[in-house]
């Protein structure tokens, strides 16, 4: 899905304009800013692509990746979310970022990642599960209030301002965590994970980690599939009153479910 959200930030200069062309194994883009009539280095839109016809454009800037060069990254996880950038290696050259790999350390939010780290993120990749082609990822393209042309070779979706708050559950997987409630001290219970895309069970495998407060858990990775996977938690030396919590969630995307477990005498 591809999906493009209008007016969501004012221009500085003149607009530029956004072709992209999406394939199972590849994936192309194409970004070039709007120039004056009269401006010597002008090329005629339709050069780059036909989509563009009618426009004058300079600076025109191409990106083309293949999917195993990804599948072969070390970042390249389940629910993970990826922006373009200009190249350290090349001024005219685009490469692709983790951006939740960036601002995990520091906690920062996905909003606030561009003006703290410099990074632009009008284009993002979002990666539901590691064993996705670019026809299973969906994208979502940031345009200005001065009516940049966004085209591709698959349908566009346009979504409002709000879109922003609610795209990570709906373009990303989600979590529930179901089990008892409550375990004696010293008590391990077993506990299952669900996981779903977009309100569907997520067929798709996913490794799902977890983290814990108090308590033990046996193992803190779990491979889910199917929708679902299953693990152990233990009130090792807790007492009654004490809580155990636990967390799951992805390599860059902590805490996506909560679980409270009680500790109680029976």
């Amino acid at each position: 899905m591809l999906i493009a959200l209008r007016n969501i930030y004012e221009c500085q200069g003149r607009p530029r304009h956004i072709a992209l062309h999406i394939e199972p194994q590849r994936l192309e883009i194409i970004i070039a800013q709007e120039t004056g009539e009269k401006d010597d280095c002008a090329l005629d839109g339709a050069s780059l692509h036909e989509g563009f016809a009618g426009l004058n454009l300079k600076e025109p800037l191409h990106f083309r990746i293949g999917i195993e060069e990804l599948w072969r990254h070390r970042q390249w996880k389940d629910a993970s979310v990826w922006c373009l950038k200009k190249s350290v290696d090349a001024y005219d050259s685009l490469c692709l970022y983790n951006l939740l790999a960036e601002t995990l350390p520091a906690r920062k939010t996905f909003r606030d990642a561009g003006g703290i780290l410099g990074l632009e993120s009008f284009i993002a990749v979002f990666v539901p599960y590691a064993e996705a082609d670019f026809s299973d990822i969906h994208y979502r393209v940031l345009l200005s209030d001065k009516g940049e042309r966004l085209v591709a070779n698959i349908p566009i979706v346009e979504k409002g301002r709000d879109f922003l708050d609610t795209c990570f559950e709906e373009l990303l997987p989600t979590l529930s965590i179901s089990g008892p409630d409550s375990l004696n001290p010293d008590a391990q219970g077993e506990y299952t994970l669900r996981a779903f895309l977009n309100g569907q069970v997520c067929e798709q495998p996913l490794d799902v980690e977890l983290e814990h407060v108090n308590g033990y858990l046996p193992k803190t990775r779990v491979r889910v599939r199917d929708g679902e996977g299953t693990f152990r938690a233990c009130a090792l030396g807790l007492l009654p009153g004490d809580t155990l919590k636990i967390k799951a969630g992805f390599r860059y995307r902590a805490s996506v479910a909560e679980k409270k477990i009680g500790v109680v005498n029976d």
